[in-house]
């Protein structure tokens, strides 16, 4: 308990104490006699005013050396100011920790200092900080003593306590007690009292974040607070908190209290101060306001967040266009498709539409639902859309709700130029493919674009892919790998994917090695090559060096290292094809091939429970037909 205690306190220090630099054992030398204080003048005289001003300068800019020579000469004008020989101290202190050196001449000067009685409680505190760097803890021990007999404030109490556990191993709670009673409006020193009970006495240290935030209303209690009921895992108690007076939050408070509520599912709590929200409220806190206004069916405080939304400056057109999108939704949802079409106009980027249309599709809807929706956008127009992306968002929709003649027919009202000028030509071939098989049109799109990668072969073998159209897909790509040289990605991820799919494995070898030829640091490639060969247990020589290539480029890819694993595991490495797997299972890969892999890693090295989780493990994320059927045939003929 006490060494972990001690690490606390380290944390303490460099957080809210700076000047406190502890960093060596104890120490037992004699401890320096302090005199009683002598009485000095407080502030320079007239003949070391100039001295002292360049000096006091020269130290506020690090200038230690200039500003040491400086305020010597000041001294020589005038021995009997404080001020002088405190700077003279912190010159000193500063020129040992800027040449990274025990501060020897600092505390040579300061005990002469001391041992005259010219010394002041700043002065002190250099000293006891210097004793602490040259282990000799306990005069600095002794220094923070005679601090407290001379003046028992909070923070000397602190220091004295934090010595005390740092090199006497003694938790003196008295001392705490005793900080704590005298820390004043000090809040550093409260909240760093605060964080040592965290760990003697939690609710001790609550009541103090508690008080203290009360008190300074600032970010620094809060996040103080914050932290500490983060940690414990009391998002309730930091809740009631700053439920106490929502309206004295700043900004950063009212979005970590509105998250918070969101996030522990009180939709209700937060739509309760709804005007407020609005009225004060920006940013993230007006888009939980929407999302709980939403989760609540609340559609007319939608409405009116939607509005405060818009003028929110930190707020892209698109970011703004989804919540139009989430109205746009529900009057669809109501059969309001007036206005359903009225907030689908102003989705700025018309794909963010498309993909809306294509969840609702693959969802499902209702033949009432699929009328409207079909109503809604062919009104888009009156309310600014253009009359040509209404007609191809119109014509996408047709086609994902299977009328593909009414999709090919709209889809030809909309001019070629149009898809030329907006950078449309592949989407449009793609409606033309797809709606009517009319791969002519398709290819007098695709050839009309100005930048011509992917290549037209490369886009007509995808589109077709996606028809389930392979074997016009393979002419396309075969066309292409003959015509050019140097195909790009695209093309190799879909011609070895083909390829794949029919198991036509010497023409994937094939694509795969001019890949990497054209493409030598694509770790993809280069992974995908390399389990290849491990899959047909052959070249494995050749198959190692490329998934080592590939994670040495990426040394992080979970994927790469199961395939290298797997690779292990077929040469009967059983131990290093399980150091492989170090990073799958650090990352919690949730995969099946994985899993099953590691199933059969663990059954080679006879850790019989390992293996079983993972089979079982495979078999429950279910994305790999044939490693779920490995996995199976595995617990079923395995000796357990």
């Amino acid at each position: 308990m006490k060494p972990n205690f001690n690490r606390k306190i380290r944390n303490i220090l460099i957080l809210f104490l700076l000047s406190l630099l502890f960093a060596c054992s104890m120490n037992n030398a004699k401890r320096i006699p302090i005199p009683p204080m002598q009485k000095m003048k407080p502030n320079p005289s007239i003949e070391s005013a100039v001295y002292y001003g360049l000096g006091d300068a020269a130290l506020q800019a690090g200038d230690y050396p200039n500003g040491l020579a400086l305020l010597q000469m000041a001294n020589k004008a005038d021995p009997s100011s404080i001020v002088i020989e405190q700077d003279i101290i912190e010159a000193l202190w500063g020129t040992a920790r800027s040449q990274n050196q025990d501060p020897i001449d600092m505390l040579k000067y300061g005990e002469d200092l001391i041992t005259r009685g010219k010394f002041n409680e700043q002065i002190l505190g250099y000293m006891a900080d210097g004793y602490v760097l040259v282990k000799k803890t306990d005069k600095a021990i002794a220094i923070v003593k005679y601090l407290i007999k001379n003046n028992p404030s909070g923070m000397n109490y602190f220091r004295l306590f934090i010595m005390e556990a740092k090199y006497n191993n003694k938790i003196k709670t008295d001392l705490l007690e005793q900080a704590l009673k005298r820390a004043g409006d000090n809040e550093y020193l409260l909240l760093a009292i605060a964080d040592v009970y965290t760990q003697l006495d939690p609710s001790k240290a609550e009541m103090i974040f508690s008080q203290t935030y009360d008190t300074f209303k600032d970010d620094l209690s809060f996040k103080a607070m914050s932290n500490f009921y983060t940690r414990r895992d009391q998002k309730t108690k930091l809740i009631n908190e700053l439920k106490k007076d929502v309206k004295s939050l700043n900004t950063t408070q009212l979005q970590v209290y509105i998250e918070l509520l969101y996030q522990t599912g009180q939709y209700g709590e937060i739509i309760s101060i709804a005007d407020y929200l609005i009225d004060e409220g920006n940013g993230m806190v007006l888009r939980y306001l929407f999302a709980s206004a939403q989760k609540e069916k609340d559609f007319d405080l939608m409405t009116r967040v939607f509005h405060r939304i818009r003028v929110e400056s930190d707020l892209s057109a698109n970011d703004i266009g989804l919540y139009a999108l989430a109205i746009g939704d529900t009057y669809l949802q109501k059969g309001d498709y007036t206005n359903a079409a009225q907030y689908f106009a102003q989705i700025s980027d018309y794909r963010a539409l498309l993909g809306y249309i294509g969840n609702k599709t693959i969802s499902g809807l209702t033949p009432e639902v699929k009328s409207n929706l079909l109503t809604s956008l062919n009104l888009l127009t009156g309310y600014g859309y253009a009359k040509e992306l209404q007609d191809y968002i119109v014509a996408n929709t047709q086609f994902l709700l299977d009328d593909k003649q009414s999709a090919f027919e709209t889809i030809h009202r909309v001019p070629d130029q149009y898809f030329a000028a907006h950078d449309m030509l592949p989407e449009a071939a793609q409606i033309y493919l797809a709606a009517g098989d009319d791969s002519l049109k398709a290819l007098q799109l695709l050839n009309m674009r100005k930048v011509k990668s992917p290549t037209t072969n490369t886009l007509m073998g995808q589109f077709y892919m996606f028809e389930q159209k392979d074997s016009i897909a393979e002419g396309y790509f075969n066309r292409e790998f003959v015509v050019n040289p140097s195909p790009d990605t695209l093309f190799f991820r879909y011609a070895a994917t083909l390829a794949d799919r029919h198991d036509k494995k010497l023409k994937e070898e094939a694509l795969l090695d001019k890949a990497i030829t054209i493409y030598p640091d694509n770790t993809e490639f280069l992974n995908w090559y390399g389990y290849l060969l491990v899959m047909q247990n052959k070249d494995l020589d050749k198959a190692e060096k490329l998934i080592r290539r590939a994670v040495e480029i990426d040394s992080t890819n979970g994927y790469y290292w199961d395939s290298l694993a797997w690779l292990y595991y077929l040469k009967g490495s059983y131990p290093e094809a399980l150091e492989a797997m170090n990073i799958p299972m650090q990352q919690g890969t949730k995969n099946s091939v994985i899993s099953y892999h590691l199933g059969e890693i663990f059954y080679k090295l006879n850790r019989l429970k390992d293996s079983k989780e993972y089979f079982k493990q495979c078999i429950d994320v279910n994305d790999d037909k044939q490693a779920v059927l490995n996995s199976r045939k595995a617990l079923d003929t395995y000796h357990w």
